[in-house]
């Protein structure tokens, strides 16, 4: 009688089909997603470094000046913040080519800073420069 042997071979191989349609089920996934995120923030328009610098006239410019400990400055005047909306509002109806000169001390909260900015966002006007002092 032959003894007939059975001869298993084992296989190094795995079968990769499932890991192709987990990897293409997550790429839809992230991209479905990633359409909800909304970014807030400051939405300003940067200088175009090609362009020469505009200069204005000084019966244009308003500055106002953030100060440590909350302290706001319009035109070298101290002022609050439900003043200077007000004030700000004036401004553009007496001048429409009128430009806010933001000066922001470094120790000054971001938060503060955003404050006024949103300030001057809101009064109409669309020309600022902010400043480091």
């Amino acid at each position: 009688m032959i003894k007939i042997r059975k001869m298993i071979k084992m296989t190094s191989e795995m079968s990769m089909a499932s890991m192709s349609d987990i990897a293409f089920l997550l790429i839809i996934f992230f991209m479905v997603a990633s359409v909800f995120i909304i970014k807030d923030g400051l939405h300003l328009i940067l200088p175009d470094k090609k362009r020469k610098p505009v200069v204005m006239a000084s019966r244009n410019v308003i500055r106002i000046t953030i100060l440590d400990r909350g302290k706001v400055l319009y035109n070298d005047k101290q002022t609050d913040e439900s003043m200077l909306e007000e004030k700000l509002l004036m401004a553009r109806r007496d001048n429409r080519n009128v430009f806010v000169l933001l000066e922001i001390a470094k120790r000054v909260q971001y938060s503060d800073a955003i404050m006024i900015i949103d300030i001057i966002k809101f009064s109409g006007i669309k020309r600022l420069s902010i400043k480091m002092i």
